[in-house]
């Protein structure tokens, strides 16, 4: 290990000469001119740590000694400059160069003094600089209210769930932590011996669209795999869709189930007079929107005095968060028993409908992810569920973030408004 001068007629003849000896990683550690010629003081990089905790730093040069001239410490190369040694051989006459006494030296262990600071000063900038670029609390709860956002849970539930997230956890972990905090508060059936083995009367009401005869003709599959065809019985309470019996009717008769078209309450009492006997009952509704006055009327034609039948609610996962809300809220005045969440293959995301159905309290009883009959229906697994809702999707990577009165929010969470309904945190 030792610092070692360099001599040349030019920097760029120097520099090439500590490349050609040192590497390209050497040090330099002065660059000066001395009597004409461009002395460089330099060494290796392997050297470098080593060098700073000594107290005495040994020279070797690179170069001809003057005569008369002590060195610091022993010379282990003793060159003459590639220049130089050009011209004598060509039978230049040229003097060598004229190197200072010791005592003219540069200080080297003030020079390594400065190094010493010049590297605590850096590693404490580099401190700063990795802590400044760490994700921080703040800015980790900015990313996953983002990434919740991007995914369609509205604005209050990522909120509500973000303000008790801890602040020692890495991005990952505050993601896991995330999902389970959701998949707890997902209500779901993962036993259906309630619907297929003990049986009742269930009815799948909802908006026109969302796939309540082609759920219910799956369920009804389902029931009769389990128990045949005799125990069931199908009912339709959809007279003014063309079609709408019809289409119930076939899967009735590929099945082997008795299928009844009514009209009006009572023309519904003597229909299930008429089933009494039969161990499970579906009706399929008429679809209407949520916000039509026939809404009223039908669920009324379910509610009548000591009746039996429960409501299931079928929502479409395609339908925005907003539409969401609104059917939920128009179906829950006359209380409901559960939900399907229907068509998860055709929604590009999740985190709408699952929001709506936490947020309201909803059993979700199944779900549904395409048309064939019974196959595409599944009793729900929360977990895998809600991490399918967090699946990176390029249609919402670039939607944005949060508005301007969530900026609040995303750079301090102190004060928020809390929201009606209380999340359950794991």
């Amino acid at each position: 290990m030792a610092v070692k001068r360099f001599f040349a007629t030019t920097s760029r003849e120097a520099l090439s000469m500590v490349r050609s000896e040192l590497g390209p990683d050497a040090t330099i550690i002065s660059n000066r001119s001395v009597d004409g010629w461009n002395e460089i003081l330099a060494m290796g990089s392997d050297d470098m740590e080593s060098l700073i905790a000594e107290k005495d730093v040994p020279f070797e040069t690179v170069g001809q000694t003057p005569p008369g001239v002590a060195m610091p410490n022993k010379v282990v190369l003793n060159k003459v400059p590639p220049v130089v040694q050009k011209l004598k051989d060509e039978g230049v006459g040229v003097a060598a160069p004229t190197f200072r006494a010791a005592a003219e030296l540069p200080d080297i262990k003030a020079v390594i003094s400065e190094i010493r600071q010049m590297r605590d000063k850096f590693e404490a900038q580099l401190d700063v600089i990795t802590t400044a670029t760490k994700p921080q609390p703040e800015s980790q709860k900015k990313a996953l209210f983002k990434a919740m956002r991007a995914v369609n849970f509205s604005v209050d539930f990522s909120r509500q769930i973000l303000e008790k997230l801890a602040n020692n956890l890495s991005y990952e972990d505050a993601m896991k932590w995330v999902r389970s905090v959701v998949s707890h508060n997902l209500i779901s059936m993962t036993n259906e011996s309630a619907l297929i083995y003990e049986g009742g009367i269930f009815a799948l009401v909802g908006p026109t669209g969302v796939g309540k005869t082609t759920t219910l003709a799956k369920l009804a599959a389902r029931i009769v795999m389990k128990n045949g065809a005799l125990p069931l019985a199908l009912i339709t309470t959809d007279a003014y869709r063309i079609g709408g019996y019809e289409q119930l009717r076939i899967y009735g008769k590929i099945l082997g189930v008795t299928v009844v078209s009514v009209k009006d309450a009572a023309d519904l009492k003597l229909a299930l007079a008429q089933f009494k006997n039969k161990h499970t009952i579906l009706i399929d509704t008429m679809g209407v929107g949520q916000r039509d006055k026939m809404v009223e009327a039908q669920l009324a034609m379910l509610n009548y005095p000591n009746s039996k039948i429960k409501k299931i609610l079928c929502f479409n996962a395609t339908n925005t968060i907003e539409t969401l809300n609104d059917v939920a809220n128009s179906y829950l005045r006359y209380g409901l028993d559960g939900c399907i969440i229907t068509k998860i293959d055709e929604a590009v995301t999740l985190g709408g409908v699952l929001d709506v159905v936490i947020q309201k309290k909803l059993r979700v009883l199944y779900v549904t992810n395409g048309q064939r009959v019974p196959e595409d229906i599944q009793l729900v697994d929360t977990d895998v569920l809600v991490n399918s809702a967090f699946v990176d999707n390029t249609q919402v990577a670039n939607r944005p973030e949060h508005t301007h009165e969530d900026t609040p929010f995303v750079l301090n969470t102190n004060g928020l408004t809390k929201m009606a309904a209380a999340i359950s945190h794991v």
